[in-house]
């Protein structure tokens, strides 16, 4: 049992993959039998919404024989390690329009937008102050008066919308987001290469917004005074993760580094179940005394590492119901040689730990939630990708099972691959996709 286990309380309740702080922690540690959906955009062949092209599906699964040092072979790996030891649709209303208070700026203090044309050839986004500038067929213009500024050129729609080379791929949304009355409009997507920032005209602001037919989203234009309708995401780390799941991302350099300003650090990020002691303890303390070390504590720049591991180990914790045992997060080169550990592992690199649980069933269950929700999953849907960012929406998992033991790996940087040692057994609900 991990130091500290017995006084500690596991909350009931099952978190939500976008839900509130507290009960995100617990995402869907007693929903297995649920399914998980994701929110991933349908977009038309013509329709680029944000995150194409950024899965393939494939699951990037190599397949290296691996030893555990027992002389069984580990399959579908690409690195591996010795198990059990060391080696490796509200949408706010409009505010009052500001007025021109004729000496170039408004009366709000702000200057006017940028009322100068985006592209070249007029089309769906564009400024316009009448139909006759939207110069293609049935082009309509949205006013300044209607909320849009420097006016839009668009199009009614009833579920796609015509593109041209040049201007940004265009969307069909629901009128009645940005204050018109409900019917389909062809509304700009973001376009990063065609226009800075966000990738919207001065005064609108990128969202994502439904297809008027209900079958998908996209990061749309639209006037920046209808507000946020999503929230971007532009980078997946460590700080993240710990927000994501429920945690508080504080900053690593406000304690002392040693093992209880680390067990401090945990406590304020809101990790339950896993001490500062266990997780820097030397799982072979000849090796480590050989190396002059006492503990295994990395600097401080690498503790948001063990935060989002161990606050997604209470998730497997709390799924379970019964005591985990962590091992084995950072080993420095002269410890991982000592044991034997791959040099390119990600222990060197405090991107896994291990966890030991009490049975082959319990580690079944925590593996099929790794399965399930999160193996071939987006941990962000693609359509709240920050446009331009070119950012993967999965969590790159490193996972190596064993018999009762799990290496869990986050945002590994071998990339995201699986492994079984020769204890490995199969076991009800462990998940399809090993």
């Amino acid at each position: 049992m991990p130091a500290g286990d017995a006084e500690r309380v596991s909350c009931a309740g099952v978190g939500i993959l976008f839900g509130h702080k507290g009960s995100q922690r617990r995402l869907l540690a007693l929903a297995l039998a649920g399914t998980f959906v994701s929110a991933g955009a349908c977009n038309d062949p013509s329709s680029r919404g944000a995150g194409e092209g950024l899965l393939d599906g494939t699951g990037g699964l190599g397949t290296v024989g691996l030893d555990d040092g027992t002389g069984g072979a580990q399959s579908l790996g690409t690195t591996g390690g010795e198990e059990g030891s060391e080696a490796d649709d509200a949408v706010d209303s409009p505010g009052p329009e500001p007025t021109d208070d004729g000496d170039g700026e408004s009366s709000s203090g702000e200057p006017p937008p940028d009322c100068s044309p985006a592209w070249n050839t007029p089309w769906i986004g564009s400024p316009c102050d009448s139909d006759d500038d939207c110069s293609y067929p049935d082009g309509e213009c949205l006013h300044e008066a209607d909320g849009f500024p420097c006016g839009t050129c668009s199009l009614p729609c009833d579920t796609l919308c015509r593109d041209t080379e040049g201007a940004p791929t265009t969307y069909c949304i629901d009128g009645a987001h940005v204050g018109l009355n409900s019917a389909g409009q062809c509304l700009s997507q973001c376009d990063t290469d065609l226009l800075a920032g966000d990738g919207c005209r001065d005064a609108y602001v990128c969202n994502v917004v439904e297809r008027f037919d209900g079958t998908g989203t996209a990061p749309v234009c639209i006037p920046e005074d209808f507000g946020v309708m999503g929230d971007f995401v532009d980078e997946i780390d460590h700080e993240f993760l710990i927000d994501h799941l429920g945690g508080d991302p504080v900053d690593a350099f406000d304690y002392d580094e040693d093992v209880e300003g680390l067990q401090m650090y945990l406590d304020d990020v809101g990790v339950e179940y896993f001490t500062a002691f266990e997780i820097v303890e030397p799982n072979n303390p000849d090796a480590a005394a050989m190396c002059g070390l006492s503990v295994l504590l990395p600097p401080r720049d690498q503790w948001e590492k063990i935060g989002a591991l161990a606050m997604f180990s209470d998730v497997l914790r709390d799924l379970v119901g019964e005591p985990i045992i962590m091992r084995n997060w950072w080993r420095p080169p002269c410890y991982n040689d000592a044991v034997g550990g791959a040099a390119e592992g990600d222990h060197p690199d405090a991107d896994a730990v291990d966890l030991d649980f009490a049975s082959p069933q319990s580690r079944g269950l925590a593996q099929g939630l790794l399965c399930d929700m999160y193996w071939a999953q987006d941990i962000v849907p693609p359509e709240l990708i920050a446009p331009g960012s070119g950012l993967d929406p999965r969590l790159n998992l490193s996972v190596g099972l064993g018999g009762v033991t799990i290496h869990l790996g986050l945002l590994s940087e071998g990339g995201r691959r699986y492994w079984t040692y020769a204890s490995y057994t199969e076991e009800p609900g462990s998940g399809d996709c090993w």
